[in-house]
């Protein structure tokens, strides 16, 4: 995996189960002191919501209580809890924004952690997250660049590659896919063909606030684009 660089996404920070993704073990609660449990009457609601699913034949009602338990989740800060019910609901709905909404909050508790297997965790439901946005609407320029971020993350440039690709192919002047790819292809000695993807980025980001990160990261490596 690449690290210390870094990657452009779209996410606005914020106030299916993928097989492969194992949740690691509750770490003791001390080592995680960001991830406090919501309070009694919270955890309480929960359980009785949880209670009324079991066996619940209503799919709109079912909804709605999906959307309960988020919003319990969301105002305990509690980002982990929110996807994995957006998760759920996304489940019952099919909706692409469900599946996204799923998988920014994966990727957004993700930047909390610092244990490597937790990071590998939510990384991976993160880019499963978006795998499912994207068989909803596959040309969602955005979606498809943060899926190839996290498959940076999970050590897979391959994928991220061929994504970002894609990408530029609907969308050739999209400013984080030729910025993310041509960090790519330099952090992979391929430096010579990221050049033009940093030239463009360089040209996009220009008197936005995107043109400090592309024009530090080009300082840091002493690229040279004219």
């Amino acid at each position: 995996m690449l690290i210390g660089v870094i990657y452009m996404d779209s996410l606005e920070r914020s106030d299916a189960n993928d097989a492969g993704s194992v949740k690691p073990e509750q770490h003791h609660s001390s080592e995680r002191t960001y991830a406090k449990e919501p309070g009694p009457e919270d955890l309480e609601r929960i359980l009785t919501i949880e209670q009324e699913l079991e066996g619940l034949d209503n799919e709109n009602l079912a909804i709605a209580f999906m959307g309960e338990i988020i919003q319990i989740y969301m105002n305990n800060d509690r980002l982990d809890g929110a996807a994995e019910a957006a998760e759920r609901r996304a489940g019952l709905t099919g909706e692409f924004e469900d599946w996204k909404k799923a998988g920014d909050w994966y990727h957004e508790w993700m930047l909390k952690e610092s244990d490597q297997e937790y990071i590998h965790y939510f990384s991976q439901k993160s880019a499963s997250m978006y795998e499912a946005a994207l068989e909803v609407d596959s040309v969602h320029a955005k979606v498809r660049t943060d899926m190839a971020v996290e498959y940076m993350r999970l050590g897979q440039p391959d994928k991220a590659i061929w994504n970002l690709e894609k990408v530029l192919g609907h969308d050739p002047d999209f400013l984080n896919a030729n910025y993310n790819l041509g960090v790519i292809l330099h952090q992979m000695g391929k430096k010579d063909k990221s050049i033009s993807y940093l030239k463009r980025s360089l040209e996009l980001a220009e008197g936005t606030e995107k043109e400090e990160t592309v024009r530090n990261f080009l300082q840091q490596n002493e690229i040279q684009t004219l």
